[in-house]
């Protein structure tokens, strides 16, 4: 396999990632309500992740259990869910990667 045959799949699976990262985050949004500001970002991270897998994974099913599950659709809310995320998603999880707010920085 090149590098050409493995750029595409591997660029749609960030792209999933991202738009379930983002749609969870959505989700935790309206669950959550009085966080404490001491979360951890990493946390809140995996928390948007794990309800973005869920929340995407419903609609995937009911859409598809509808017979509306067309691959355009399916690759359009993926790319519009993750072009939509993707500036945030930066600012959100900065202290993460620079090591700040880790519990083993404490």
């Amino acid at each position: 396999m090149t590098i050409g045959e493995l750029t595409i799949p591997v660029v749609w699976a960030g792209a999933a990632h991202l738009a379930m990262w983002t749609a969870g985050a959505w989700v935790r949004a309206r669950i959550v309500r009085d966080e404490l500001p001491a979360a951890e970002p990493a946390d809140r991270a995996f928390q948007s992740a794990m309800l973005g897998f869920a929340a995407c994974g419903t609609a995937t099913f009911f859409l598809g259990a509808l017979r509306l599950l067309y691959p355009a659709l399916l690759a359009g809310s993926i790319a519009i869910l993750a072009a939509w995320g993707a500036p945030g998603s930066y600012g959100r999880l900065a202290p993460c990667s620079a090591g700040h707010g880790s519990r083993t920085s404490r």
